[in-house]
């Protein structure tokens, strides 16, 4: 999940996998000597309907939940990406369409009593599923992996005594045949019915890029319907500029003096004095938010060497602003006390990375304060 979404502490530990598996395991393990049973240990496996989970990304979990869901809106507007973004989105579409039809084949083959296709023909099954992806609807593919799939219960039922897996494979012979076929007519190939089913079983992840980001059924848009229906691209923007229109931070206008007066007590004051001064011009959700931002940077195809370093600085920051946050008093005391445990703890490490986060940080409050002029 990229951690924009984090497992809650408070889910029931029969959300995690342990080992033992449970105490019976254990005890048998053990040849039933009860008192010899070690202590379990939690493994990085859970299970994700069982977990409760959160989104970390502000000064509580509705914030951040909001927080987030603006950010993706904006990040996920077609009429906001790129050239580069677009063909990403597009590799992706190719991909959905794809792993549902293997999906689609393996329900057909179970429904006809057929086992799954074997490891040995996945590689080649997957190769041409995705080449013929490129081509196809998802609905098209449907209709030939149901072909496929009817055409080895056939053969299954003429040789009963051919082994079941067989038959898987003659499947994946039939629709590596049929996608031949086809894409060899071209231009001139026959429409092929699309066949469709309930949108509900098809995956999260393929109903969010097709009805909430493409707006536009998942049955019936391969790659060539959703290229034609993006509009033109918008020219490629520099970090800075990208990080400003996402709204994340204060647009940066021209900074001001810094001061020092009236230093006050609390966490991190003596050490960020305008920022403790100033509380009432900036907001520790806006703090949180950039350092969200600054992780997302990473994530891009080719982050450079300071996005890294500051992406890392960032997450290590976030953790300690979420473990301060809950034992200070208000806000804007964790998020200075973050500033200042960060340089002692991550000194060694991530020294520049941090300090390069504040001081970007507080510049921009510093920006946004109305200037004495005006």
């Amino acid at each position: 999940m990229n951690g924009l979404v984090r497992i809650h502490p408070d889910s029931s530990p029969e959300a995690f996998c342990w080992a033992p598996e449970s105490f019976s395991a254990a005890v048998a393990e053990k040849n039933n000597e009860e008192c010899s049973v070690p202590e379990p240990q939690l493994t990085d496996g859970y299970y994700s309907r069982e977990a409760a989970h959160y989104v970390p990304y502000g000064t509580s979990m509705g914030t951040g939940a909001e927080n987030l869901a603006q950010h993706l809106t904006v990040r996920l507007a077609l009429d906001g990406f790129d050239d580069e973004r677009q063909e990403q989105l597009l590799a992706l579409v190719q991909e959905l369409i794809a792993a549902e039809a293997l999906r689609y084949l393996d329900t057909q083959l179970g429904k006809r009593h057929l086992p799954p296709v074997p490891d040995t023909h996945l590689g080649r099954l997957k190769d041409f599923t995705l080449h013929g992806s490129e081509v196809f609807t998802l609905g098209e593919l449907n209709n030939l992996v149901w072909r496929a799939a009817r055409s080895a219960a056939d053969a299954a039922q003429r040789n009963p005594q051919a082994p079941r897996v067989n038959m898987s494979v003659f499947a994946v012979n039939c629709l590596e045949t049929y996608l031949q076929q086809t894409s060899s007519a071209g231009e001139e190939r026959q429409p092929i019915r699309p066949y469709t089913f309930d949108p509900s079983n098809l995956a999260a992840l393929t109903r969010t890029v097709f009805y909430t980001v493409l707006k536009t059924d998942p049955f019936t848009t391969g790659v060539v319907q959703a290229a034609a229906a993006l509009p033109s691209p918008m020219p490629r923007k520099s970090a800075q500029e990208e990080q400003d229109s996402e709204g994340v931070v204060p647009h940066p206008r021209t900074p001001v003096v810094r001061s020092a007066e009236n230093t006050t007590d609390a966490p991190g004051g003596a050490f960020y004095p305008w920022l403790d001064v100033h509380r009432s011009q900036w907001d520790p959700d806006d703090f949180v938010k950039n350092l969200l931002y600054l992780r997302a940077q990473a994530l891009s195809p080719q982050p450079t060497e300071e996005e890294r370093q500051q992406a890392r600085a960032a997450e290590q920051m976030d953790t300690l602003h979420r473990k301060l946050r809950a034992v200070l008093s208000t806000p804007h005391d964790a998020v200075l006390a973050t500033c200042v445990a960060s340089q002692h703890l991550l000194a060694e490490t991530e020294g520049h990375a941090v300090q390069a986060v504040i001081q970007g940080f507080e510049d921009r409050v510093m920006a946004s304060e109305p200037s004495p002029e005006g």
